[in-house]
């Protein structure tokens, strides 16, 4: 006859269990021991049942030690099964040290790194280089790693900006971990010229053609002569109505205005192209190889290089990829990856027709340059000839072409 199965299920604590944690208790013999001393002890245990080798049941995972040794002072044979439910993954988890200690130390990093520079950005430049502006920013202690709260960002700008003569304005923003270097050139052009006192000034010789003006007080009129640098639209200006006849103010009145406009006269050119019968060119020779270096903070540690070490001439390229996380933070570290592509030069002399197809072009782009959208070419010549291994075009032409430079009327302004 096939033995009947009993089990004891306490529904409470299975589901207790599930969230404590718990692990399975076999018994081959003495279960009357056992669950004497459970008894006794008061240790709570469920789903008590017959096996084929002896008895089972469920405990929590914090009663685990002491039943185990309670079963051993008794010499009670039994097995205890593994951590089961809910802080089993976790329980696993902590038993890999190195993944745990990993966890920790990037938990450190973030934690600590909140007001710690790992990134520097700039905007705001045209020409002047932004590895040339960090550079010289970490004389005042603005590198990576440094703490954002020990940095007197007013002061150092204050003091940059002595320093520095191609800036006229920067600001160092702090966004999360990042610092955000803003600056502004003094040879870029405002983003609003406003309403600044200016004149409007020939920039050459010539033979007034038409004027069209939209500020200021004009000086000149069609036909009449100008000589360079003479005033042709005045930025003072006249308060009282001018030009009626028999009218005569003693004491006018005037304001300052921004002169705006254009002033077109008949001018003759002068434009000598000169190009050398010998050039340089840069060939590429197609080797290359990378260095790879992982950058922790300002740290570099080189960790992969292919090709040779170095070329005697070459372009450099270096690429940063940052690890970006939420709320506009990134890790300090990043991948650096540095191409070298090695090139010759090598000098090519040129043909008298080569020289002459380069000469025509560069004298087209100068002429398109200084007629602008409405100049007008009215005749043009051109000389040509090779000497001392250059090419020279020397053209002469006559156009129609604004000349009115705007110049502030205050040195201030300038």
């Amino acid at each position: 006859m096939k033995k009947r199965t009993r089990t004891y299920i306490n529904i409470a604590d299975m589901i207790l269990m599930f969230f404590f944690g718990y692990c399975e208790v076999r018994v081959k013999d003495s279960f009357e021991k056992t669950l004497n001393a459970l008894l006794t002890l008061g240790i709570r245990f469920t789903k008590m049942k017959n096996t084929d080798s002896g008895v089972s049941f469920l405990i929590y995972l914090g009663s685990r030690k002491k039943v185990s040794q309670i079963l051993s002072d008794q010499d009670v044979v039994f097995s205890v099964s593994g951590a089961k439910g809910l802080p089993a993954p976790i329980i696993a988890l902590s038993r890999r040290y190195g993944l745990v200690l990993g966890l920790l130390t990037v938990l450190t990093l973030c934690v600590v790194s909140e007001r710690v520079v790992w990134e520097i950005s700039v905007t705001g430049n045209e020409t002047v280089k932004a590895a040339e502006i960090i550079s010289d920013l970490e004389r005042y202690g603005v590198r990576h790693g440094a703490y954002i709260d020990s940095l007197d960002t007013y002061a150092i700008c204050t003091d940059y900006l002595l320093e520095n003569d191609k800036l006229s304005w920067i600001r160092i923003n702090a966004v999360g971990n990042r610092l955000q270097v803003v600056v502004r050139e003094k040879n870029a052009r405002p983003e609003s010229e406003g309403e600044r006192p200016s004149n409007l000034v020939a920039a050459c010789d010539g033979l007034i053609y038409r004027v069209e003006t939209l500020g200021g007080q004009r000086l000149v009129y069609g036909g009449e002569s100008v000589l360079r640098g003479q005033i042709l639209v005045s930025g003072l200006v006249d308060n009282e109505l001018s030009g009626i006849e028999g009218v005569y103010i003693e004491n006018p009145s005037y304001r300052f205005e921004r002169s705006k406009g254009k002033v077109f006269a008949i001018t003759s050119e002068q434009i000598t192209v000169e190009i050398p019968m010998t050039v340089t060119e840069k060939h590429y020779t197609g080797e290359n190889h990378q260095k790879k270096s992982l950058i922790f903070f300002s740290k570099a540690i080189n960790f992969f290089l292919m090709g040779r070490n170095s070329y005697n001439s070459c372009d450099i390229i270096e690429v940063y990829k940052y690890i970006e996380l939420p709320g506009e933070k990134v890790l300090p570290v990043c991948i650096k990856n540095t191409v070298f592509k090695e090139y010759v030069e090598r000098e090519i002399s040129l043909s008298e027709s080569q020289a002459a197809e380069l000469a025509e072009k560069e004298l087209a782009e100068k002429i398109s340059s200084l007629l602008g959208d409405e100049g007008t070419l009215l005749s043009k010549s051109v000389e040509a000839y090779c000497e001392d291994g250059i090419y020279t075009l020397k053209c002469s032409i006559g156009c129609i072409r604004d000349i009115a430079v705007e110049t502030p009327l205050f040195s201030s302004d300038g």
